[in-house]
């Protein structure tokens, strides 16, 4: 790939990555807002009882998916590169056929009386019971979701994915939530359905994209039927790609899940529900920082994928460094604003929300850090080393178990906080150096470098302005200080030619969308 060529890809990946990051934020808002109201409505414990119920069947979800919607992004690179349709076709058939059968078992397993083990037996509260047999209804229609949504990524058609999964998605679940808190009497049991509905109403709409997509542009047509032994080769060829995929997606998975369901199994029952309550809304709050990182990953994904079928190192280090620049720039301001008004952005929740102020801080420390190494992870899992992430993921799932283990039952949520920010540091770290070492490429320049040492002198500000209990005024001056300064730094250092080149293509291929519905 030459020059031009990558340059060319950087602007369809930072065009691609703003539309994403368009519909990215529409669809999070949406996610807030039915979490603002399902916290208010329900409160500290009834939401945490509902939020230990989408953990358990997010877990659960792994299992269903067996990496298949990842696993399918390199073989869907290489079918496309060339040009064989019939395998496309193949690919995807046969990857929704191996995600329903075995979504359709844990389902099976779950209404043979699962759901009551889990309830009764390992988190000791009996009203779990009914939400998960409700829940466990969308591990079928969020299978299909995630494997729909997967094949439009890997065949570079990332906006159908966007929509389904952040806006579609998002949008039925706060619909459905409104309609019941109109209609109906709002509990958790409730809550819990219009949460699954919107996951079936999400297949549905998933479902009917790909066959607008196959008859509009004539590819869900001819499909070539093979001998059973071809079949079996192609199941085996899918399977030895996701099963590594599989392992490391359930145990980065764990990572991030298993702190609500270790709170839960270690704190009493009241007090267990309203820990997982307080945490998750602060995991939500941060996680929410890297909807730009996330949006251009789902452009990048596939381009790193095909930088590495035509062995071009060069344009992957181009990716792997503009899309964590660009990912760090955008994610720095909204870092500031969470870190020194965490007890506010809490308290719209509910003021009881607000106790987990310090764990919100040190989660979104750790969200920064995973933005600031780029996606090292997509790098190793998109070139074939998905075996690197798969033993990484295991060291750290053991190492984030006795983190747990060990602060849980001691420091409650905070403890959590702590645990997760230290595995994720862990983890982004020791991918950084296999892909140094593997592909001698690393993220970092030197505005990277000098944002990162900012940021750690915001963050120790900020934790600082909190334990000095500092009022809203006089943490919004060291807040406009902070912002100030770095606006400066970025205006100063931050932007090459290359970044500019690609900004004023941006700019300008928004202004001819803007001239042109005007005119329209």
């Amino acid at each position: 790939m030459t020059d031009k060529n990558s340059n060319r890809e950087l602007k369809v990946l930072a065009k691609g990555g703003i539309v994403s990051l368009g519909a990215s934020v529409l669809g999070r808002l949406f996610r807030v807002l039915s979490h603002i109201l399902l916290a208010r409505l329900l409160g500290p414990r009834l939401y945490g009882l509902f939020v230990l119920t989408f953990t358990i069947t997010a877990m659960v979800q792994i299992f269903s998916l067996m990496g298949l919607h990842t696993g399918m992004l390199p073989i869907l690179a290489k079918e496309m590169k060339q040009g064989n349709m019939a395998s496309l076709n193949q690919t995807i058939q046969k990857t929704l056929a191996l995600a329903l059968m075995s979504s359709c078992l844990i389902f099976a397993a779950f209404k043979m009386g699962l759901s009551n083990i889990l309830a009764i037996n390992v988190f000791h509260q009996v009203e779990l019971t009914e939400p998960l047999n409700i829940a466990i209804l969308g591990v079928i229609s969020m299978s299909i979701v995630m494997v729909i949504t997967g094949f439009f990524r890997g065949i570079m058609e990332v906006g159908k994915s966007v929509i389904v999964r952040d806006v579609f998605e998002n949008g039925a679940r706060l619909l459905f939530i409104l309609s019941v808190l109109v209609f109906f009497d709002f509990n958790i049991i409730s809550a819990v359905w219009a949460s699954t509905l919107a996951s079936i109403a999400a297949a549905g709409f998933a479902i009917v994209l790909i066959l607008v997509w196959g008859i509009k542009t004539n590819k869900l047509r001819n499909l070539t039927r093979k001998k059973a032994s071809d079949r079996k080769v192609e199941y085996k060829r899918i399977l030895s790609i996701s099963m590594p995929m599989f392992i490391s997606g359930f145990l980065y998975i764990s990572l991030l899940q298993m702190d609500r369901l270790m709170i839960a199994y270690f704190l009493p029952d009241m007090k267990g529900s309203v820990d997982v309550g307080i945490y998750n809304v602060a995991t939500m709050i941060a996680l929410q920082l890297t909807f730009f990182f996330a949006a251009i990953i789902n452009i990048a994904s596939p381009m790193l994928a095909k930088a590495h079928v035509n062995k071009d190192e060069k344009s992957m280090k181009k990716f792997l460094v503009k899309t964590a620049w660009w990912s760090l720039i955008a994610t720095s301001p909204l870092y500031m604003i969470v870190v020194f008004y965490a007890r506010p952005i809490l308290g719209i929740f509910g003021q009881e929300f607000s106790a987990g102020a310090l764990a919100l801080i040190v989660l979104a420390t750790g969200q920064l850090y995973n933005v600031a190494t780029g996606p090292v992870g997509v790098v190793l899992n998109m070139t074939g080393r998905q075996i690197y992430d798969l033993w990484n993921n295991i060291a750290l799932f053991g190492l984030n178990l006795i983190f747990n283990i060990l602060l849980i039952p001691k420091y409650g949520y905070e403890g959590a906080a702590i645990a997760t920010f230290s595995s994720m540091l862990i983890i982004h770290t020791v991918r950084l150096i296999q892909v140094w070492k593997i592909f001698n490429i690393h993220p970092f320049t030197n505005a990277t470098v000098k944002t990162n040492i900012y940021m750690l002198v915001v963050v120790m500000v900020a934790l600082w302005t909190q334990y000095m209990s500092f009022g809203l005024g006089v943490q919004s001056i060291f807040f406009l200080a902070a912002t100030l300064l770095f606006a400066r730094f970025i205006l100063k250092t931050g932007f090459d030619a290359e970044d500019k080149e690609v900004f004023y293509t941006i700019v300008a291929h928004f202004g001819r969308s803007v001239k042109s519905n005007v005119i329209k």
